[in-house]
C-alpha cells in the first residue's frame, strides 16, 4: 500500500494509481484531510467558504476515485459518510489502521 496527498489534485493521484499498474497487488490509498485538521485549519491554507471538513473529505475522496485510487485515508468518524459516495470496494482507512484486519 502507498499513499498519495488527494490535495495535489487529479493528476497527481492518476499518475500515482499508473506508476503502480506493474504492481498488481499494491494499492494506493490517497489522504483526504488530516484528522486533526478543523475548519480553521483548512482556512490557513486557502480553502474558503460554507464547505466543512467533512464536506472537504468527500470531495478529494470523489476526486480519488475518479483518478483511479482503490480508497482513501480519513478520520474513522468519516467512514459512514464515505461509504455511502464510495464504492462497495473502495477501501477506507484512518491513521493507526491495521493492514492486516
Amino acid at each position: 500500500m502507498v499513499t498519495v496527498h488527494s490535495m495535489g489534485g487529479t493528476g497527481i493521484m492518476s499518475a500515482a494509481v499508473a506508476a503502480a499498474r506493474d504492481f498488481p497487488r499494491l494499492r494506493v490509498l490517497a489522504l483526504t484531510v488530516v484528522t486533526s485538521m478543523t475548519n480553521a485549519d483548512l482556512a490557513d491554507i486557502g480553502i474558503t467558504g460554507p464547505a466543512s471538513t467533512e464536506e472537504q473529505v468527500l470531495r478529494l475522496a470523489r476526486l480519488a476515485e475518479g483518478a483511479g485510487c482503490h480508497g482513501v485515508i480519513a478520520s474513522p468518524q468519516e467512514a459512514g459518510a464515505l461509504r455511502g459516495v464510495l464504492g462497495a470496494s473502495t477501501l477506507i482507512g484512518h491513521a493507526g489502521s491495521d493492514a492486516s484486519g
